[in-house]
C-alpha cells in the first residue's frame, strides 16, 4: 500500500515521502477482511486472525502519528500554516 507515495519519490525530498507512505499504509479494511477469509477458509485459527487484527489497529493508531512527529521534525513544515507563528503549548488556535 505505499505504491503511491513511491511513485513521489523522484519529485519530494525523502522525509516527505516516508510521511505521506505512513499516512498511506493504514490499511485496516483489507487486513479484516484477509484475517476472516483466511477463518473461513480454515487458513488462520482465531489467535492469528485476532494478532493481524491487532497489528493493523496498531498501524492505524501509530502511522499517523509518526507521520506527524517526522514532518514537524522537518525544517519548513513547523505544522503551522504558512503566514502564522504556531500557537503557544496548551492554547487551541481556532481559524475564526
Amino acid at each position: 500500500m505505499i505504491g503511491p507515495a513511491v511513485l513521489g519519490w523522484v519529485e519530494a525530498d525523502e522525509p516527505v515521502t516516508l510521511v505521506a507512505a505512513l499516512l498511506q499504509a493504514t490499511s485496516l479494511p483489507f487486513i479484516v477482511a484477509a484475517a476472516q477469509i483466511g477463518l473461513e477458509l480454515g487458513k488462520l485459527n482465531e489467535a492469528t486472525a485476532a494478532a493481524l487484527v491487532g497489528a493493523g489497529i496498531l498501524s492505524v493508531l501509530l502511522f499517523p502519528l509518526l507521520a506527524v512527529v517526522l514532518l514537524r521534525r522537518e525544517p519548513g513544515h513547523g505544522g503551522a500554516a504558512p503566514g502564522r507563528s504556531s500557537p503557544p503549548r496548551g492554547d487551541v488556535a481556532l481559524d475564526v
